[in-house]
């Protein structure tokens, strides 16, 4: 890239954020006034006692929360929710900057919107090795307009992953193999979802070595740090209540993970239409899925490969809110940033979708600062 050009684009990011950042606000705080006004039943705790930080805060952030304040407890009962169910990247980088802030919820909300804006960097470098800078600046608009983007401010994993996960392919793609294997632990640290990234990650290293046999051929030995993270967290549960398998066990028995069909899991969500939100969301969902697959020839096939999985695998779960905690699980699939990019070089399908996301966005929104179990 053009280093003159950086200036430009960290303005381009920071405008976008800007901008987005404030509309989600406004949206937030005058939503959950109103629905005070009219004495609507919300269904929220309160986080923080200053509204504009409250709204950013919903579902698991009190499991975060907890972890940052209390950690993982000595002794546990995995049949109900615990912070074992949560990985600790996240929650330890909130613990640590508490130290300078004296607040954990800003703590939390600095450590995602400065996530959210690495990532939109790197989105954007990752994206201009293939393309022009039309599709590298428009996968960086789609990251910030995308339906469900206001989680990735929020106090949630969600930006941290998304980070990681892009910085991960990036330094794969300049065949930093060492680099890319410490940015996938860390994303394995922070979501089990993170050791997903072995698989297209060890197809981008068989691209690689056809293009340049030149290269050491155990160098991709570095992407076995990716599962190795997950091994580091269950040594560690095992060394704190002698159980390896800690998180697994509270998933199944607290939250009722199992696996099924994700297909039928879908499905099941399409045609349940006396429960609305999860019919709303099995919909978008399955527009999602299709989107990545129709257009799948305009992405790398590492980056097919890892969208496809964040879509397979959490649909295989048995967990009844699965189809409602979908947007999240795949706010990492920044392939369909770039697709949208792609598709909106005609400008009157950019001007369609833009005004579509962002329609989307606002919506969800206020039900998200209310409490509806429309997206968990």
């Amino acid at each position: 890239m053009n280093i003159r050009k950086t200036p430009f684009i960290i303005k381009y990011i920071l405008g976008i954020f800007l901008a987005s950042r404030f509309f989600l606000l406004l949206i937030g705080v005058t939503g959950l006034n109103l629905m005070y006004l009219f004495q609507v039943k919300l269904h929220r705790p309160t986080f923080h006692r200053l509204p504009f930080l409250d709204i950013w805060c919903q579902w698991d952030s009190g499991w975060y929360l907890n972890i940052a304040r209390r950690w993982y407890p000595a002794h546990v009962n995995f049949a109900r929710y615990s912070n074992y169910g949560f990985f600790p990247l996240y929650p330890l980088l909130i613990r640590i900057l508490k130290f300078v802030t004296r607040d954990y919820v800003i703590s939390g909300l600095i450590i995602s919107n400065l996530a959210l804006l690495c990532a939109a960097y790197f989105l954007y470098k990752l994206v201009k090795l293939d393309n022009d800078e039309q599709t590298a600046l428009g996968s960086v608009k789609y990251l910030f307009l995308f339906p469900f983007a206001f989680i990735l401010s929020g106090l949630f994993t969600e930006s941290l992953f998304l980070f990681l996960v892009i910085l991960s392919f990036y330094f794969a793609r300049r065949e930093k193999w060492h680099y890319a294997g410490i940015a996938g632990l860390l994303a394995s640290l922070t979501r089990l979802n993170g050791v997903l990234l072995i698989i297209p990650l060890l197809y981008e290293y068989v691209i690689s070595r056809k293009e340049n046999k030149q290269r050491p051929f155990g160098s991709f030995l570095w992407l076995l740090f990716i599962p190795a993270a997950a091994a580091l967290f269950s040594f560690y549960t095992y060394c704190r209540i002698g159980d390896w398998l800690a998180y697994l066990h509270n998933k199944v028995l607290a939250w009722g993970f199992g696996s099924q069909d994700p297909f039928q899991t879908l499905l099941g969500g399409l045609t349940g239409f006396t429960d609305f939100p999860v019919f709303l969301m099995s919909s978008v969902i399955l527009i999602m899925f299709l989107l990545l697959i129709l257009f799948a020839k305009k992405i790398r096939i590492p980056y097919f490969i890892f969208g496809l999985l964040l879509f397979i695998i959490p649909l295989c779960s048995r967990d009844p809110a699965v189809l409602t905690g979908m947007p999240r699980y795949i706010l990492a699939a920044f392939p369909l940033f770039m697709i949208l990019a792609c598709l909106a070089k005609n400008r009157f399908l950019d001007s369609s979708l833009t005004f579509l996301c962002i329609l989307l966005q606002g919506i969800f929104m206020v039900f998200w600062v209310g409490g509806f179990k429309v997206i968990i």
